[in-house]
């Protein structure tokens, strides 16, 4: 349990996997380029680490605004395609339908002893707008850029998440997972290098 969170629960992540859809780029000149594709992405899979937006005009970004999740649209039980990793997405149709939008999971030991917990994001409501203010250029052939997440940020702004409190479970927990999606706004940086 090498983590520890804003309310001092330590804590370990074993699975981390979540959608990334809707990106819209915002130029400084206010143009923006929307991407309306929803891409699966797994931390413990290499090939579900990385995307690709084709067609960037090249030029000087102010921030990006991307969701992690799926908009209503999209968030639809069995609309995406039937891969293992959408399948294993799946919303419980008893709870609403569509598809988790996150599941993050692992131990903690804020109650004394080590027990597992699992963030799972789904439902509309929970669909979490992150915006990542760095400027970013795009330029030459193939720009790469890296969003890094924080998983911490997910437990402590703007308001602290306490496994203690508020539990280790937090799917079908309209509550608990509004809170988490509230936190969610600002779990990403931009790394250009």
């Amino acid at each position: 349990l090498i983590y520890a969170n804003a309310a001092g629960n330590g804590y370990s992540v074993n699975h981390l996997e979540y959608y990334l859809s809707s990106l819209l780029l915002v130029s400084e000149a206010g143009d923006t380029v929307r991407s309306d594709k929803a891409f699966y992405m797994n931390a413990r899979n290499s090939g579900n680490t990385s995307f690709s937006l084709p067609n960037i005009p090249y030029g000087n970004y102010s921030h990006l605004i991307a969701y992690i999740g799926l908009k209503p649209e999209l968030n639809i039980s069995h609309t995406l395609p039937a891969t293992t990793e959408n399948i294993n997405m799946d919303w419980p149709e008893s709870m609403g339908g569509g598809y988790h939008f996150m599941k993050l999971e692992g131990y903690t030991n804020a109650s004394g002893s080590q027990q597992g917990y699992a963030v799972h994001l789904g439902n509309n409501r929970s669909l979490v707008r992150c915006v990542v203010s760095t400027p970013f250029r795009v330029q030459g052939s193939d720009p790469r850029f890296t969003l890094v997440m924080n998983i911490n940020e997910w437990y402590k702004n703007p308001a602290i998440y306490n496994f203690v409190t508020d539990g280790n479970y937090s799917m079908n927990d309209t509550t608990l997972m509004k809170k988490i999606a509230a936190n969610g706004t600002d779990v990403f940086t931009l790394k250009t290098k």
